[in-house]
């Protein structure tokens, strides 16, 4: 085998050394403030094509068949379409967040992404948006099947947050397969925005609640201060005139004074 000829079919060579710089592996080592312009990843039938490009590729430079030949030419075709494609479906797309008024620690939130489409004449196909990786946080991708050109769309995601306080995001990530599924390309967008993250709220057992019902002012039966009337008694100096029954004094020809039963305080118990 005529392997300084292999090495001379540049596109695959190039795919895969594409793909271990700029794909997901990759990712998880560079600082989280560099973002490639785009990013590639070989999908599982991706990997399968280009291992039968290779073959047939090395069969075509052994034997000179002009089949074989003419076979890679159109495997390499697919390979040029799809970055095309996928291209000019990531290019000009723009989102931006919707957040909900209420965010807490490890429950979902019904986050929403409003996407539009730059584009003057050519639709996009086939992507997803979401969140660049963030630490402590979980976010479903959301997904859009067509976005005709100069249209809106809201794709709706949920987010879970694992950490409460103030979180940081840093932008979003639209990728796609389109249009064969040989490689997953990506584009981020940088939109820096803050949420303020509410602590976990916990269950509360119906006996809690039950008691917290019985919590609060109720009346007892003793005179006191209070709000609700409880007798007459003659109206002395050192009594509050404003405190005179004067129906009930003019009746009795006598100075009455309002009694009021006696409010018992109970504590309030919240829990946290």
């Amino acid at each position: 085998m005529n392997l300084r000829a292999a090495i001379s079919v540049p596109l695959p060579w190039l795919t895969l050394l594409t793909g271990k710089l700029f794909g997901h592996d990759a990712a998880k080592k560079r600082p989280s403030f560099f973002i490639f312009p785009r990013t590639l990843r070989f999908t599982k039938g991706g990997w399968l094509f280009t291992a039968v490009l290779f073959v047939i590729g090395i069969a075509a430079i052994n034997t000179g068949n002009n089949l074989l030949y003419l076979i890679v030419a159109t495997l390499l075709s697919f390979i040029i379409i799809s970055g095309i494609m996928s291209e000019s479906t990531l290019r000009k797309l723009k989102a931006g967040r919707i957040i909900p008024k209420h965010i807490y620690k490890e429950r979902g939130a019904d986050f929403a992404f409003a996407v539009e489409n730059g584009k003057k004449f050519l639709p996009s196909y086939s992507f997803t948006v979401e969140e660049l990786p963030l630490d402590g946080l979980s976010a479903a991708p959301a997904y859009a099947v067509k976005l005709d050109a100069s249209k809106k769309i809201v794709t709706a995601s949920e987010y879970t947050f694992k950490k409460r306080g103030v979180a940081k995001l840093r932008g979003m990530n639209f990728k796609t397969r389109f249009p064969f599924g040989l490689f997953v390309k990506g584009r981020a967008e940088l939109s820096e925005e803050e949420v303020l993250v509410y602590p976990a709220m916990e269950p509360v057992e119906p006996e809690m609640v039950m008691e917290a019902a019985k919590q609060g002012a109720g009346a007892v039966r003793k005179k006191g201060i209070g709000g609700e009337f409880y007798g007459l008694r003659d109206h002395t100096l050192f009594d509050d005139s404003r405190y005179i029954h004067w129906k009930a004094s003019a009746r009795s020809g006598r100075l009455l004074r309002k009694e009021f039963e006696e409010e018992k305080e109970e504590g309030v118990i919240i829990i946290f």
